[in-house]
């Protein structure tokens, strides 16, 4: 599917046109809209370590250190440095901080002790 942007803003132009120009934006989002609606899947997820569908990044789940703000480490197979994660399940309540990433390890912290939390680790 191509995407392509229709909205073109004059400035310098009547009312009439910025009330054309508003709603091509709108337009212009209901087919960016209309392009991701259904079609971003990351996948079942049920391993660790599982790969997402059509987002690039990995399935992962762990259980944070007894004593909380103790670094935990997660040890992915990428070949460069992880985006970040989105946290897709946890447990019981707490906060999940990245504390530092390279290529092949995101550092996580939680302020709460022995959180399992699972994450999807985007590439």
């Amino acid at each position: 599917m191509k995407i392509t942007k229709r909205s073109l803003f004059n400035p310098f132009s009547d009312i009439k046109s910025a009330e054309i120009y508003a709603r091509d934006i709108d337009d212009d989002m209901q087919r960016v809209m209309t392009a991701f609606a259904g079609r971003i899947r990351f996948g079942n997820g049920t391993t660790s370590g599982d790969r997402g569908e059509n987002i690039s990044g990995n399935f992962f789940t762990f259980t944070t250190d007894a004593t909380p703000g103790t670094t935990n480490t997660v040890t992915d197979d990428f070949t460069e440095t992880s985006k970040g994660a989105i946290v897709l399940e946890q447990d019981i309540a707490g906060h999940l901080i990245t504390d530092s990433k390279t290529t092949t390890t995101t550092l996580f912290k939680s302020d709460v002790a022995s959180v399992t939390f699972r994450i999807f680790l985007l590439k």
